[in-house]
């Protein structure tokens, strides 16, 4: 939808409705961080009934759509979310709609404020859950069987309490990720350097939690490797930082497999660190390497994330929050220690850790 197409639908004056065109142009970037269906919802000037006004999906995962619903109604009675958070003008979170094609889904809705502060359309994401809710239907019908022996139950019920955190991690995941998108809307909209980095900072910390609950989502109540979570964390600092910083970022190492509590501290460490290389390590230069290298041991796993940088002396400031938060999740939660060496020919961080005996096989 062109954006006088849009003012003539809306009304809008035409620096509203430039706003609502640049949040479109980061709608599939998004879509891709989020891993879900984006929309930008705006209401009919003529009949006071919101219509979808741009539309964008993550490419690598499945979207509840076939075909663009640009232009299309958005009424109450389907999407009640989009209504609430117009009314409210407050984020609203996690209710059921059905798509324009027939489709259940669950939509986070956020209001978008125009130059006065009025509220101009509504972001919203959304995630099928139509095989979520087959699949507890299915439950349901199984539970008002009549069952023959209590062992056949006791599965059962574990079935169920193994979905029913497969669900919250999932919920938890997608929350995560709108929060990401949303963060990342407000950094482009800044224009101060420093504002920018700091909202690039906790995307990243907000992407390595989401990383974490998918990881675990597929695990139950398992251990987990660590080494595809790094992949994932690979490709989001790729999204997030690559345009700007042309940086080699590898993985290397030994296969870790950790507990579901591990992961979630290796996570923010890792996170921080390989976070602090890209902000402070190549000052003055156009390319460089960072490495992220695993080791197992008998008792103690160590990661260390070092970069061929011109060496910095950010990472022994007191002041550093990410560091400070690398300190205290090592040492308090990881029962390790955080070792550092950093020198003109770049900066090595090692962490060790105790291994989790439980995530041995056979243990």
């Amino acid at each position: 939808m062109t954006k006088e197409e849009l003012m003539k639908r809306t009304g809008l004056s035409e620096e509203n409705a430039e706003i609502l065109k640049r949040t479109e142009q980061m709608l599939p970037m998004m879509a891709e961080l989020a891993g879900a269906d984006l929309f930008i919802d705006c209401m009919d000037k003529t009949d006071g009934i919101m219509f979808v006004a741009a539309q964008a999906g993550p490419k690598y995962m499945p979207s509840a759509y076939q075909k663009s619903v640009v232009g299309c109604a958005a009424e109450q009675k389907d999407e009640p979310a989009v209504y609430r958070a117009l009314e409210t003008r407050t984020p609203v979170r996690d209710i059921k709609a059905v798509t324009q094609e027939e489709n259940m889904v669950r939509q986070d809705a956020v209001p978008i404020q125009g130059e006065d502060g009025s509220v101009i359309g509504i972001l919203i994401g959304e995630r099928d859950i139509s095989k979520d809710i087959r699949r507890e239907q299915k439950y349901e019908a199984m539970a008002r069987q009549p069952v023959a022996f209590g062992s056949v139950a006791s599965r059962t019920e574990s079935t169920a309490v193994r979905n029913a955190r497969r669900e919250v991690h999932h919920r938890v995941k997608n929350h995560l990720q709108l929060i990401a998108s949303i963060m990342n809307i407000q950094a482009r909209k800044s224009e101060s350097e420093e504002v920018k980095q700091a909202f690039r900072e906790n995307i990243a910390r907000v992407q390595s939690i989401a990383s974490i609950n998918e990881i675990l989502t597929a695990n139950d109540e398992g251990p987990a490797p660590l080494m595809p979570f790094l992949e994932k964390l690979k490709n989001q600092f790729l999204l997030l930082y690559g345009a700007e910083y042309p940086i080699d970022l590898k993985l290397s190492g030994d296969d870790l497999t950790v507990s579901q509590d591990q992961a979630t501290d290796v996570a923010l460490v890792v996170n921080e660190l390989v976070s602090n290389a890209y902000k402070h390590a190549f000052k003055g230069r156009e390319n460089g390497e960072i490495r992220v290298i695993l080791k197992n041991g008998e008792r103690y796993a160590s990661v260390t994330v070092q970069d061929n940088g011109t060496g910095t002396e950010e990472i022994r400031n007191e002041g550093n929050f990410g560091m400070m938060l690398v300190q205290m999740t090592v040492k308090d939660k990881l029962k390790g220690k955080v070792y550092v060496e950093s020198g003109e020919n770049g900066t090595s961080v090692t962490f060790d850790f105790l291994i989790d005996k439980s995530t041995e096989t056979g243990i």
